[in-house]
């Protein structure tokens, strides 16, 4: 009988440890994230017919924001047409950048799907796990590309930076999916060191389109957004000073469409 009323008081206890846990997980954590998105007063994410446009950091929140847009351009345009995700972006969260990328491969269902990032972006970070789930993928020459394993924000506790690392094997759906747009791509950055020693490798789209073709094609491509061009300045800055990748051909940019815009971005 006391074994039985220990037991009975024991599933007690655990039911009030964690039922409360688990109504904040189910509940109120997705509500906040809903009511965020809902109340943003100046969202990431824009659609309009067949497109849909990530300007701007990837936030918890954004993920809904960004499949609700899907939804819209495809109401918006005509049945099955080809979905556009035009994308400039820093990145940011990389579990909301996942979800954004499962929404894409959902909506190829219904029909193509392709990422375009134009004259004078960037998408850095998580904005390439949105990159490659698309079907399609095409760059600008003068675009520019990061890419590094998940971490914390710059100047956060080291405390932090710990966890991160440690659950660091719960974001390694990253390298599988670069793997499948593209093996080569994942030696190259292996042998630069950005999976092993962390290093943040910053690549122009005239070189990620040039060496590796299976993963994306290089055009001229007009922003349909306005992109300040203290942000080109800048990632022409960091190109210039990036300490991580080595140059991926020493081929003449010229061969790209849009030269003019390649020599200004990399003159000295």
């Amino acid at each position: 009988m006391r074994r039985e009323m220990g037991a009975l008081t024991f599933r007690r206890r655990l039911l009030f440890l964690y039922l409360p846990a688990f109504v904040v997980a189910t509940l109120v954590v997705p509500l906040i994230v809903l009511v965020r998105a809902w109340a943003d007063p100046g969202p990431s994410v824009h659609a309009e017919a067949s497109r849909v446009i990530l300007n701007g950091p990837i936030e918890p929140h954004t993920a809904p924001q960004f499949m609700w847009a899907i939804k819209r351009a495809k109401h918006l345009g005509p049945p099955g047409a080809e979905l556009v995700i035009e994308l400039n972006s820093p990145g940011g969260a990389l579990t909301a950048a996942e979800s954004m990328g499962w929404a894409l491969r959902r909506a190829a269902d219904d029909g193509p799907v392709r990422a375009v990032v134009p004259a004078g972006a960037a998408c850095q970070s998580a904005c390439t796990v949105v990159f490659m789930a698309a079907d399609r993928r095409e760059v600008d020459p003068t675009s520019h590309f990061m890419f590094h394993l998940p971490d914390a924000p710059e100047g956060a506790s080291p405390s932090l930076r710990w966890v991160v690392r440690a659950i660091e094997r719960v974001f390694q759906g990253y390298t599988r999916m670069l793997e499948d747009a593209s093996p080569a791509l994942v030696r190259y950055l292996v042998s630069q060191g950005v999976f092993h020693y962390r290093l943040d490798c910053h690549l122009f789209g005239a070189e990620l389109g040039r060496a590796f073709p299976e993963f994306t094609s290089v055009r001229a491509i007009t922003p349909t957004i306005h992109i300040p061009p203290e942000q080109h300045a800048i990632s022409t800055l960091i190109f210039r000073t990036r300490h991580t990748c080595d140059s991926l051909d020493e081929s003449p940019l010229n061969e790209f469409p849009g030269q003019d815009r390649i020599q200004e971005a990399t003159r000295s």
